[in-house]
């Protein structure tokens, strides 16, 4: 299919007008059209309307060969206006970004278009008029790969048209052809494919994995359940569940044990929950990958509940600093340096850089009498 060059049109179209003497608005006007279309077409930023063309031709003094840069254009222009004149299927595919979809539908009707010229017609065409059509040009109902390159092109229940005539089995054994199509079935259909992909042996945990982000949650946490348990399908279903679900499927792997395995939730559920599990969970390294997934006072909260039982080793002071606020963490050097500064100040020096300009200042200020924390910096 030959495309044409809006770019080269446009210079030849304000080539001509300025030859003319007219201006944007005057050459508008006589073509009644907005001068931001006239604009637009000089600039190759879009075409004029086949409609538009043969007055633009004569009004610039060109011929539509000339200003089309098509040997034909004249007589194919004429033909399209034409409703009683056929044309072939290869040039109404041609001039489509330049008609109206009524004026191609009026073509149509006298026209047979083969699936690859359907294709370079769809983006033109009323959903309705291209539903229509399919069911013509697809003589396999079950044709899905070429059903995908017009999906983004029809309405959600004229692709399901293809779907409901489908048995579920042929759904499923066409599945690789039938992915692409996910984004645009409704909820309910892939929720369909997902119990019976599921109940399919030979399908790969790759082919699941790609109805994920288009079922519903509802459905997609059913499986879960009913499904023997696989951490790396938990995980990639993790951000399609919502923090409800993912919560439940988190706090039952905990119950059983499985604190270790189940860290790849941890950003999809709810941080209460989380904050609970943390102080009871007896593993530093859950404890650790928890952290960055609660709320700065949840951070505030574990920290001055640590730091009130006891003073934090170096290592666990650590785990704390990038998520703990800087006024909790200022409080907590402040005091403690307070107690015994020559002790504590190699130990806390690693919590300096967390803090601001102004509370590094307020630690090395030295007050008016006595030894002071500064005195040792």
């Amino acid at each position: 299919m030959i495309l044409f060059n809006a770019g080269n049109i446009g210079r030849k179209i304000a080539n001509a007008r300025k030859t003319k003497n007219l201006t944007q608005l005057e050459l508008a006007d006589y073509l009644g059209v907005r001068y931001q279309a006239v604009s637009n077409w000089e600039r190759g930023q879009s075409m004029p309307d086949i409609e538009k063309l043969p007055d633009l031709a004569e009004i610039l003094d060109l011929s539509l060969d000339d200003l089309l840069d098509r040997p034909q254009a004249t007589a194919e222009v004429s033909a399209l206006q034409n409703q009683n004149e056929v044309v072939s299927e290869e040039t109404l595919t041609e001039y489509a970004p330049l008609m109206k979809p009524q004026k191609i539908a009026a073509k149509l009707t006298n026209v047979t278009v083969d699936l690859e010229h359907l294709k370079a017609l769809a983006p033109f065409l009323t959903s309705e008029l291209l539903a229509e059509l399919l069911t013509q040009a697809l003589p396999e109902k079950n044709d899905f790969q070429q059903l995908a390159s017009f999906a983004p092109f029809l309405q959600e229940e004229q692709l399901q048209y293809w779907i409901d005539v489908t048995d579920l089995d042929q759904l499923v054994l066409h599945f690789k052809e039938i992915a692409p199509l996910l984004p645009f079935l409704s909820k309910a259909t892939n929720d369909r494919l997902l119990v019976q992909v599921c109940q399919t042996e030979d399908l790969a945990r790759h082919d699941l994995q790609q109805l994920l982000p288009f079922v519903s949650r509802a459905a997609l946490f059913s499986m879960m359940q009913k499904t023997p348990l696989d951490m790396e399908l938990v995980q990639a279903a993790a951000p399609f569940l919502g923090k409800n679900y993912t919560t439940k499927i988190f706090q039952d792997l905990l119950a059983k044990g499985e604190a270790k395995a189940i860290t790849g939730l941890l950003p999809f559920v709810d941080s209460e929950i989380l904050l609970t599990a943390g102080t009871q969970e007896h593993d530093p390294a859950f404890f650790k990958a928890s952290l960055p997934f609660l709320k700065k006072e949840q951070v505030d909260q574990l920290f001055k509940e640590e730091t009130t039982q006891h003073t934090l080793e170096d290592d666990a002071l650590k785990i704390f600093l990038p998520f703990v606020s800087k006024e909790t963490l200022f409080q907590y050097v402040q005091g403690q340096l307070a107690k015994n500064p020559t002790s504590f100040f190699n130990e806390l020096k690693v919590a300096f850089p967390f803090l601001n300009q102004n509370q590094l200042s307020t630690l090395f200020t030295k007050p008016e009498k006595g030894d002071t924390p500064h005195e040792n910096f």
